[in-house]
């Protein structure tokens, strides 16, 4: 686990909230970091060009942080609509499940239904989760203000889980790999491949 941290500055897991529609790059809503290292956890809201313009920068530069999250496809995409540079290291804890159970399971890799697998407590209720996802898509950007430390607070739950998750995940591939620089090496490079895919979903594919 520590040859994973001591390779980088920062070890950031981060949860976009965000609206989308068809064929259209997302609205990110909030986001919400949290760095292992220091165990800082920072907020944002997003809504609204005032709040855009103030967090024009993105708080970790991709050149020393690892970034953690699930189906990092969704956190790229928002970060490249709010104009931050593409990560370059990814763990990505959806992409790391699909290599282990791959071929045995067909269905059961969201952040949930993974989580229960690694039998991690104090797992959001899926009710819950489906409420707030709905209400976020449904109401942007009219949020009444009593909801958004609650949609905040919704967003921070998943980035907990996240982290635990990839924690859980870590110590499971080192009992199977010893080889840890190899295990970081090739999760990162399957991670990458979700945000190149959400670098080719911005940019469009030419049918000419």
């Amino acid at each position: 686990m520590n040859k994973i941290f001591n390779q980088f500055k920062n070890v950031v897991v981060y949860d976009y909230e965000y609206k989308s529609t068809p064929g259209n790059p997302p609205e990110p809503v909030c986001v919400v970091y949290k760095e292992l290292h220091t165990g800082q956890i920072t907020k944002q809201w997003l809504v609204g060009q005032d709040n855009r313009n103030f967090y024009s920068v993105s708080p970790f530069l991709v050149s020393e942080t690892l970034f953690i999250a699930h189906y990092s496809n969704a956190e790229v995409s928002c970060d490249l609509a709010m104009g931050y540079k593409k990560p370059i290291y990814i763990w990505d804890t959806f992409v790391e499940e699909k290599k282990l159970l791959n071929g045995k399971m067909a269905r059961g890799y969201g952040l949930l239904d993974t989580a229960t697998r690694y039998k991690i407590p104090d797992i959001m209720d899926a009710y819950e989760k489906t409420y707030w996802r709905t209400h976020i898509m449904e109401n942007y950007p009219n949020y009444e203000k009593e909801n958004v430390p609650k949609i905040l607070n919704y967003c921070l739950n998943d980035v907990l889980l996240t982290e635990k998750l990839f924690l859980k995940q870590v110590a499971l591939l080192e009992t199977l790999d010893d080889n840890i620089t190899r295990v970081l090496q090739q999760a990162i490079f399957h991670g990458r491949s979700l945000g190149l895919t959400a670098q080719i979903e911005r940019n469009g594919i030419p049918l000419i």
